[in-house]
């Protein structure tokens, strides 16, 4: 009853499968058997030139939609995350060769809209499909070995026998971390409520370019090195921080946003609660505390540490009225090193969004907390004082009330309450 099979045929799959086993009384007795069997229920399709790749445009990875992929099987073919899509690469390839001959024929002779109509059609193809397919090719060739790969996709000698890497121009893959807390900060009368500050951990950078630099914890991905693994990796060598759940913001790819070279950056964010922390931070890794104020489509950030105040402004543009998206642009920023100010932003901007449709605000509660307590969070993420009644209903079906009460901060005693998990 769990079965679940994605792809075009799956539904078709799902019943021939759940027919077999019918058969069969829901009982094999060896995976042999059940292979032998299944396959005798369906025809077998064969994938010429297949490379399973993560994800791209037109194909996302559904992993990424939090289904449990060891429930999966891909009705397209088996890969080792038993979810990801298979591409034609020597068919998107000879799709390449050939419309570059139409493209050049129609200039040839004049035919400027039906140039433009082909050149447009073969651009998606390329970058979405055939580009990351060559990179993956290109990758395996590296891992594997060009014997290896030739030996079992053979339908690729015509592309390979040609390859020579150093005719790619090459690009590096660095990971940026973004971990932001909320936290309470420390008051001297006991009488008055602990105030909660939004703060976000930088590291001072020790090497050029933007030697002395304060930025977000960040390194280069191995080549041999799962994207997803190199997160925790970079952020345990650079703060001493680890274990800490982390989910992808985003991509960030300006052409000339690193001076070293052509580097694209996928980002990573946490939400959590540094007092709760019982690591020690390295010597160049401090918390600052975060003000974000938006005037007239201009956001100014101030980070402070108590010792270095950083400012950057950023304008924000509306890109997309139907979904809301917006476009950072940098506009001042002399303190903060490469492009993190807007991957700053663009968590910031993100985590205003995710509270009010997850529970990813829970990550960085304690187990038990008041609902001042979770008010004062919510306000500070969103940036503005909400009211009482607004707030209740926000969360009326994300906590459950506990019948221990908080006392001991010169008030009266304050109601418990708990993440209601159901």
């Amino acid at each position: 009853n769990d079965l679940q099979i994605i792809g075009p045929k799956g539904d078709i799959y799902t019943k021939r499968i759940k027919k077999f086993l019918n058969k069969n009384g829901g009982r094999v007795a060896t995976v042999d058997e059940a292979v032998n069997g299944i396959a005798a229920e369906m025809p077998i399709r064969q994938i010429p030139g297949g490379l399973c790749i993560t994800e791209s445009i037109n194909h996302p990875c559904e992993m990424d939609n939090g289904i449990n992929a060891d429930k999966l099987f891909c009705a397209y073919g088996l890969c080792k995350n038993q979810c990801h899509l298979y591409f034609h690469c020597a068919y998107h390839y000879n799709e390449f060769l050939t419309a570059k001959k139409i493209i050049e024929h129609n200039r040839n002779n004049g035919f400027k809209q039906a140039t433009e109509k082909e050149t447009n059609k073969i651009k998606i193809v390329v970058s979405t499909l055939l580009i990351p397919e060559m990179l993956q090719l290109n990758k395996e060739i590296e891992k594997q070995g060009i014997n290896v790969i030739r030996q079992n996709h053979p339908e690729l000698d015509y592309i390979l026998k040609n390859y020579d890497s150093s005719k790619f121009e090459k690009l590096s893959l660095t990971t940026d971390i973004l971990i932001i807390s909320i936290a309470n900060e420390k008051v001297d009368n006991y009488r008055k409520t602990s105030k909660k500050n939004m703060s976000i951990l930088l590291v001072k950078r020790d090497d050029y370019p933007f030697k002395d630099k304060w930025c977000l914890p960040g390194g280069f991905l191995d080549v041999h090195e799962d994207l997803e693994d190199a997160p925790n990796r970079i952020l345990k060598r650079e703060t001493n921080l680890d274990n800490i759940y982390l989910e992808q913001l985003y991509t960030f790819g300006d052409v000339h946003r690193d001076p070293r070279m052509r580097i694209v950056s996928t980002a990573y964010m946490a939400l959590i609660d540094k007092n709760r922390l019982n690591t020690k931070l390295m010597e160049n890794a401090s918390w600052f505390n975060v003000s974000v104020k938006e005037e007239n489509g201009i956001v100014t950030i101030i980070l402070d540490n108590g010792k270095d105040i950083l400012k950057t402004r950023i304008k924000k543009t509306l890109k997309d009225k139907t979904t809301d998206r917006y476009k950072f642009e940098i506009v001042e920023n002399n303190d903060l090193a490469f492009d993190h100010a807007l991957v700053i932003l663009s968590g910031i901007e993100r985590l205003k969004n995710k509270i009010m449709y997850t529970d990813i605000v829970f990550n960085m509660m304690p187990q038990e907390f008041t609902l001042g307590e979770l008010q004062q969070v919510y306000e500070v993420i969103l940036n503005k004082k909400l009211l009482d009644p607004a707030f209740r209903r926000i969360i009326a079906n994300k906590v459950e009330a506990t019948d221990d009460y908080k006392t001991g901060e010169g008030h009266r005693p304050s109601r418990l309450f708990r993440y209601k998990k159901d």
